[in-house]
């Protein structure tokens, strides 16, 4: 996997076709992961998008995971749970009432 800088793309999209031809590219910002480019045929675009929909939709899924797990909240009951929608409803009126 290569990665190039946002700047980089900049001045490099000529090159992006044979670099793209064998391998993926992670994009940076700031030295921060913002993009993936990957080759892609028209016959599978869909397929290949759909494919990272799921993916994303997973990583995120494992993350709230995480998230609910570190603060103790996956130990929560169901009428905790609505007890705690509850409350934030209820604050969020009497905010837009004010």
């Amino acid at each position: 996997m290569k990665f190039l800088t946002i700047r980089e793309l900049r001045s490099t999209t000529g090159a992006l076709r044979d670099e793209l031809a064998g391998d993926e590219i992670v994009v940076t910002n700031h030295g921060r992961p913002m993009a993936l480019l990957t080759r892609i045929d028209e016959r599978d675009l869909e397929a290949i998008l759909a494919a990272v929909r799921r993916a994303r939709a997973l990583a995120l899924a494992d993350h709230m995971r995480k998230i609910t797990a570190a603060s103790g909240a996956d130990k929560l009951t169901a009428e905790e749970i609505d007890a705690e929608i509850a409350e934030v409803r209820a604050e969020r009126q009497r905010r837009s009432a004010a």
